[in-house]
């Protein structure tokens, strides 16, 4: 008997556990995204973004209130994007960003109704962060090298991409305060070890990886490269 209850108290918990989670998982929600790669971009960021809201898990009897699902953006751009869709996109927003910490917020809201319940009022927002750059390009040699020149991407991101360049040496610069770059890795799989195929310096509070032979690439295809630390 005593068997029984432990088991009986193993699959109660169980139940409960999967009940939760569906719970959890079929909730009403709002969800905002945006065409970035990420929610952090180098600082002194100045690119275009589009913003796009969706209403997932609507509860059976439940719909959109007109005009209900609202878009907003910060001040001095498009003052907001109103419908009444479960999915929702922006116009095309121009994000600005200064020093690393600085943020961008873009807020979304949505009001579900019921003949006989209560609404639901669900809330969302998407933060961008601007964060120190990762350089990177490709430039003439330099025995004191500098980023004049060279592209960014936010320290977070592992990858960069180029069309064509110049002939010159490729310049990946990082904050020092980040891992070691160990190789990087072109979308054909080949790996440029910085042990044997960069030199690395630092200046300041950047590292500097420069590769010890010219390269140039040309051609229209995007060509992607993955830093490895």
């Amino acid at each position: 008997m005593a068997r029984d209850n432990i088991y009986d108290l193993i699959i109660s918990e169980l139940i409960l556990r999967v009940e939760t989670l569906t719970s959890t998982v079929t909730a009403p929600n709002i969800l905002l995204s945006s065409t970035l790669p990420g929610n952090t971009v180098a600082e002194g960021f100045n690119g275009n973004t589009v913003f796009t809201s969706t209403v997932v898990n609507i509860p059976s009897g439940y719909s959109i209130q007109t005009n209900s699902h609202v878009i907003t953006y910060p001040v001095a751009l498009p003052v907001s994007t109103v419908g009444s869709v479960d999915a929702m996109t922006g116009p095309s927003v121009n994000v600005i960003l200064g020093a690393a910490g600085s943020t961008f917020t873009v807020n979304t809201t949505v009001t579900l109704e019921h003949l006989t319940s209560p609404d639901i009022i669900l809330n969302g927002s998407f933060v961008i962060t601007s964060v120190l750059p990762i350089y990177y390009g490709v430039k003439a040699y330099s025995v004191s090298p500098d980023t004049t020149g060279l592209s960014t991407i936010s320290s977070s991101s592992v990858n960069f991409q180029m069309v064509s360049s110049i002939l010159g040496r490729l310049y990946i610069v990082a904050p020092v305060a980040l891992p070691l770059v160990v190789s990087v890795v072109d979308q054909n799989g080949l790996v440029y070890s910085v042990e044997d195929e960069f030199t690395v310096s630092v200046i300041g509070t950047l590292r500097y990886y420069i590769l010890n032979h010219d390269t140039q690439l040309t051609g229209t295809d995007t060509k992607i490269f993955t830093i490895l630390y």
